[in-house]
């Protein structure tokens, strides 16, 4: 199959860069942890003076994470500005909230204008979720430790969904945001509420201890709220405001803000938020509230660095070569530890990918580029998580048609373990596996671990790559 050529226009300077951004002065530590202080905002002037530019990415991220000051100095800003300034900037904020009037603002006059981007980045919204909370007398029958459990986190997760990423970056750096406040309030009124109960009835108490192990990995927060009721005496309520931890999600975007520029900062968040809601939202179930939230932009970095596509390319198939190396036939046909790691990172390249061509369009043609150089050096399970990614980011797939017909799942993959067959490389797994689960052929077996032919020098050779592209 011949790769597709097309010619490349030059490499997209994004805005957000092109300032020179000063670092940003040391970071505060939250509320919710010990030692809080009010935010420096000394850097609140960098933002204001990027707000008199036409950079509209960099602006509606300070907008968006209301990194501007006072309410009234924003205003008066806005109201000195263009319409047609005003018009962009509406028209980009839009996207990033829920619950922002419909207006086009075409028919709006000046004043009116500024008052709809007011209310699109800072909406009326409830300081905490709408619902009744959850109690212990509601268990006072129930013996199952595993559903007091699931019910508790549920719960706790409805509340937690209620906080946004934007407040959560905000009081990670030191503000004081009222969802954050709410949540954390509602987590020490059920740690009071159950320390009431016990008080009362404490034969209960075995059963509650047995439901906090459950929520040790269900539900950080509501783990926490039980723990400090377990600790705290029978005669000693806790705390009004328990020290409640979640240095996982805080540490990282504090980390984040005080290792780099606020232009940075600000072509980062976006991917951040997609990522944040992906990990702590549409798939709580799923989280491990012992691993801090990832900030980690791998690829923007080396794209904003300006590395040749080439070199990326080689990078990422010498250590993806490297992880595959590891696979042994008896793991693959169970399913073992280092094939679940491999699927893994599989998708964590394709999320990072993703978040990246969505928040920045501007780079799918180095992102295509790259794919012309995964598909010369075969490399087909980098490949292949890049394809999908472009696929989440909307991608016009007739642009690359012979490429993404390999994506055809007909036949368990038959397309793609014809090419791989042809052209042994690191193998696209989920064919295999999936054929495998249900065939159990041995021959299976024998196509996949065809990447043990591949000789990366010699591929690297016949692509034009050499070491000195190191």
């Amino acid at each position: 199959m011949n790769s597709p050529s097309a010619r490349r226009s030059p490499r997209p300077q994004l805005d957000i860069f092109q300032a020179m951004g000063r670092k940003i002065v040391d970071g505060w530590p939250s509320r919710m942890e010990s030692g809080f202080r009010p935010p420096n905002t000394s850097w609140e002037a960098e933002a204001k003076t990027m707000l008199q530019d036409q950079d509209f990415m960099s602006i509606q991220q300070i907008l968006r994470f209301r990194l501007y000051g006072e309410k009234d100095s924003l205003r008066h800003l806005l109201l000195c500005r263009s319409e047609y300034w005003l018009d962009q900037i509406l028209l980009g904020l839009r996207p990033t909230r829920v619950g922002a009037s419909h207006h086009t603002g075409v028919n709006l006059n000046r004043d009116q204008k500024v008052t709809e981007i007011l209310a699109t980045v800072e909406p009326n919204r409830p300081s905490s979720p709408m619902g009744e909370s959850w109690a212990p007398y509601r268990a006072a029958d129930e013996t199952d430790v595993k559903k007091i459990a699931a019910d508790v986190a549920e719960d706790s997760g409805r509340q937690f969904n209620a906080v946004t990423f934007e407040d959560w970056f905000r009081s990670s750096i030191g503000y004081t945001e009222e969802s954050v406040e709410g949540l954390l309030s509602q987590h020490t009124a059920l740690s009071r509420r159950l320390h009431s109960y016990l008080r009362r009835h404490p034969s209960e108490r075995d059963k509650y201890e047995k439901v906090e192990k459950e929520l040790r990995n269900r539900s950080t927060l509501a783990w926490q709220a039980f723990r400090v009721c377990l600790d705290s005496p029978p005669h000693r309520m806790p705390m009004d405001r328990p020290r409640f931890n979640l240095g996982i999600i805080t540490g990282p975007l504090r980390q984040l803000f005080q290792s780099r520029s606020l232009v940075e900062t600000l072509a980062i968040l976006p991917m951040l938020a997609i990522r944040f809601d992906l990990t702590y939202k549409c798939l709580i179930e799923e989280v491990d509230w012992r691993r801090p939230f990832s900030t980690r932009v791998d690829m923007f970095d080396d794209l904003m660095a300006g590395h040749p596509m080439k070199r990326l390319a080689k990078k990422a198939t010498l250590l993806d070569k490297y992880e595959l190396d590891l696979l042994c036939p008896a793991g693959f046909k169970t399913r073992g530890a280092h094939l679940r790691y491999l699927d893994m990172k599989s998708n964590a390249i394709t999320r990072e990918y993703a978040e990246c061509l969505l928040v920045h369009p501007k780079l799918t043609d180095l992102f295509q580029e790259l794919v012309e150089e995964l598909f010369r050096l075969r490399n087909w399970y980098r490949f292949s998580a890049l394809l999908v990614a472009l696929r989440e980011a909307h991608f016009d797939e007739s642009t690359l048609p012979s490429y993404f017909d390999l994506l055809d799942p007909s036949d368990d993959f038959t397309n793609f373990r014809a090419h791989m067959a042809a052209q042994p490389g690191l193998p696209f797994l989920l064919p295999y596996v999936k054929r495998y689960a249900v065939r159990g052929e041995e021959v299976v077996i024998a196509d996949v671990f065809q990447f043990l032919l591949y000789n990366p020098e010699a591929v690297l050779a016949l692509s034009g790559c050499s070491r000195r592209d190191n």
